[in-house]
């Protein structure tokens, strides 16, 4: 009685609070490809807890770009629907991981997917998903500008900053994508950031300051160069470059990601001077214009990464998952930090994933709740090893949309029963009157706020609180 309750997927009530999963490492599972295609793994995109989009090249279909759509129970995955070409031979390097990108808008439900094509031309599509279905928009940006990289990152509410390389000339294209996928963009070429000769470059967003930042390497003084942009609609305004990490050795061997956990960014590269692997941390300035040097140091002080490395943040563990490739094998490693830039350090459970050096086909992806998917090419090129790892988390049941009011007896989870909502009271124990309340994740009140924000309403007396919702 008195509880917070949740309404969830299947109709039912049932009492917010948190629960334990236990860590666990599911078997390897291959993609539903076409048999000879020689599929490489390119990027997993989470779109919700219980299920992802891989996207593969097919070595031995022109390189064309490919979808399909796993779904998780535990640690088993499954491949239910049927394999969807994203584009007609659309050609991607095999050596140059940022030649694709992708990422999910959770207010639109829609991913968007960024590559080249073999003419140099730059794509963007949307895509949504029913069932094991992938559906892709007609709505798209198609540019014929030679381009050299791409890469992408959406902001949840339906906008997205896809920032591109043209010689040594980098550009910024804000847009936006509808619930059915479509794309639109304010013009073709976007807003040039910088004109210097350099290489690869990530882009991520930051919603804690409603910032995105492209992060790149320069040739010159061997350092990665940072850049906030601010979308607006399809509109996209460029703050100053900024040198951010010094001392990086090569253009490919890194990763860059923002942790909404520990409110940094953290990049992980190999140091100039050494063959060490080494991460820094940075952090957004006061005035939302520039990132500030948080720490750095090594992580490997006698390997380094081989070729290319992909990282993604885990929000429930608070964990960064990485995958590289060392001088002989394929190699997974979880990462920890303090908050706020402060010092990272490698967890006990890395370790090698396939025995061979995967060059052109890994990726990793988090689900938020403690999955994280690693998929690598297996040796010969057949096909893709995929698999989730769980880590051991604790979750809440609680949403940001699923908080429906208090019961006002006791009853059991998808019991039947009455539960006073909005503009009814329920009875609660030392409130401070006039004070505005929220349901913790673990099924309590408090005068802060928890991740997701969830107000509870506001007490009304030392043991009532008028229901907001």
């Amino acid at each position: 009685a008195n509880k917070p309750v949740v309404i969830t997927a299947a109709g039912k009530v049932a009492e917010v609070k948190n629960t334990t999963i236990s860590a666990a490492t599911g078997s390897n599972y291959d993609i539903n490809h076409r048999v000879g295609y020689h599929p490489q793994a390119r990027k997993c995109v989470w779109i919700s807890t219980t299920k992802f989009v891989l996207l593969w090249k097919a070595d031995n279909d022109n390189d064309r770009l490919w979808g399909s759509v796993g779904e998780v129970s535990g640690t088993t995955i499954s491949y239910n629907g049927s394999a969807t070409a994203i584009g007609d031979y659309d050609h991607t390097n095999i050596n140059n991981p940022s030649d694709v990108d992708a990422d999910y808008d959770s207010s639109s439900n829609a991913v968007v997917v960024t590559y080249c094509r073999s003419s140099g031309r730059r794509v963007i599509k949307g895509l949504t998903v029913s069932g094991s279905t992938i559906s892709i928009s007609s709505t798209e940006y198609d540019e014929a500008i030679t381009t050299n990289s791409v890469s992408i990152a959406c902001d949840n509410k339906g906008g997205f900053m896809m920032v591109y390389r043209v010689g040594n000339a980098y550009n910024a294209l804000a847009g936006t994508v509808s619930s059915a996928g479509a794309i639109a963009t304010a013009g073709q070429y976007g807003t040039q950031i910088e004109s210097v000769a350099g290489g690869e470059h990530r882009t991520v967003y930051d919603k804690d300051s409603d910032k995105f930042v492209v992060l790149r390497w320069q040739q010159s003084g061997n350092c990665f160069r940072t850049t906030v942009l601010t979308r607006s609609g399809t509109s996209v305004t460029v703050g100053t470059p900024t040198t951010s990490v010094t001392n990086v050795q090569s253009q490919n061997m890194y990763n860059f990601i923002y942790d909404p956990t520990n409110k940094h960014f953290l990049t992980v590269y190999n140091y100039y001077s050494a063959s060490h692997m080494y991460y820094a941390t940075l952090t957004m300035n006061a005035a939302k214009t520039a990132l500030v040097a948080g720490n750095s140091g090594a992580l490997y002080t006698s390997d380094k990464a081989d070729h290319m490395q992909q990282m993604a943040h885990d929000k429930a563990s608070a964990i960064t998952a990485i995958v590289f490739c060392k001088s002989s094998d394929t190699t997974y490693m979880e990462v920890s930090c303090n908050a706020n830039g402060g010092t990272c350090s490698i967890n006990a459970s890395d370790a090698t994933i396939a025995s061979h050096k995967e060059e052109g086909g890994i990726t990793v992806g988090c689900s938020g709740d403690g999955k994280i998917f690693t998929g690598v090419d297996k040796s010969d090129n057949s096909d893709i090893n995929t698999r989730i790892k769980q880590v051991q988390v604790v979750t809440s049941n609680l949403k940001a949309n699923n908080f429906i009011g208090f019961a006002t007896a006791a009853i059991s989870d998808t019991a039947s029963g009455k539960v006073a909502v909005v503009g009814n009271t329920t009875t609660q124990s030392s409130l401070t009157p006039a004070e505005t309340y929220y349901v913790q994740n673990a099924g309590t009140l408090s005068t802060a706020a928890d991740d997701p924000s969830v107000v509870a309403g506001k007490a009304l007396s030392s043991t009532k609180l008028l229901i907001k919702g």
